[in-house]
């Protein structure tokens, strides 16, 4: 294998995705997954170029190509959410996004403080992404009641921004102004973190995110929309910041006069 050749294109196909600039990432990509047929990233990451180049079916095929090399289920959510977001291939996402949940959940039941490991405790933040892309996907059907449960769910887990402006866009949808409006806020006020699970290529530091951790404009756009006013929208988000500060604290009795010490997960 030319090892110098595959990093190099792969390194440029990841900017330029990181870029949004798909079409011109499809051959750097496609050169690097001839050089390491055995990298499930190189062809998914060429599906999510080809897909948002107008190349759905080859896109698809690519997709394929990488779930048969690795189909745990961080791979299969993150094909799943990018067929969402493109909102391309629904009913291939909803069998991908079920499929990661289904086999998520199986392991999360398993798991007992017995016999917990290190890398179980990431094993919870997996679910709530995995139910954000179930979701998403059930959104994009119109599949509302659905949608709501899984992002709920997620929300409830993981207070994370991307989750909270889905769920904007979810109550926006069904004409819940008022929900919709406390959630893009919740979306902007609530820290943007990058989602460590799957992130298409992660090479020599060039990583590509799921996660919206740009500041998150659109949400903005759409607070702005629905509350007729950036200052309104500026105090939304200020009242957010400090529900979700109450949100996150606990307050506990005391449990007893003397020194303690305990474990939290």
């Amino acid at each position: 294998m030319n090892i110098r050749g595959r990093r190099f294109h792969t390194n440029i196909g990841a900017i330029l995705m990181s870029m949004k600039r798909y079409a011109e990432a499809v051959p750097e990509l496609e050169l690097a997954a001839k050089l390491d047929p055995n990298n499930s990233q190189l062809p998914v990451a060429l599906g999510v170029s080809e897909l948002n180049s107008g190349q759905g079916e080859k896109a698809l095929a690519d997709f394929k190509k990488g779930l048969q090399i690795d189909s745990s289920p961080k791979v299969l959510n993150y094909v799943a959410y990018h067929l969402a977001v493109a909102n391309q291939y629904l009913d291939v996402a909803m069998g991908y996004a079920g499929k990661a949940v289904s086999q998520q959940e199986q392991k999360a039941a398993s798991l007992s403080l017995e016999s917990l490991r290190l890398e179980d405790l990431g094993d919870e933040q997996k679910l709530w992404y995995f139910w954000d892309t179930l979701g998403w996907v059930n959104f994009r059907m119109k599949n509302y009641e659905q949608a709501g449960r899984y992002l709920k769910a997620a929300w409830q887990l993981s207070q994370s921004p991307r989750v909270a402006d889905h769920l904007g866009q979810l109550y926006e949808a069904q004409g819940r102004k008022e929900a919709a409006g406390r959630y893009y806020a919740y979306a902007l006020a609530a820290p943007h973190t990058t989602s460590p699970l799957y992130n298409g290529l992660a090479e020599r530091g060039t990583r590509i995110s799921d996660d919206n951790d740009n500041g998150m404009p659109e949400t903005r756009r759409r607070l702005v929309a629905l509350l007729k006013s950036s200052f309104r929208a500026d105090t939304a988000v200020s009242r957010a910041r400090n529900e979700l500060a109450r949100l996150r604290a606990v307050r506990l009795p005391k449990v007893t006069w003397k020194s303690a010490t305990g474990e939290l997960f």
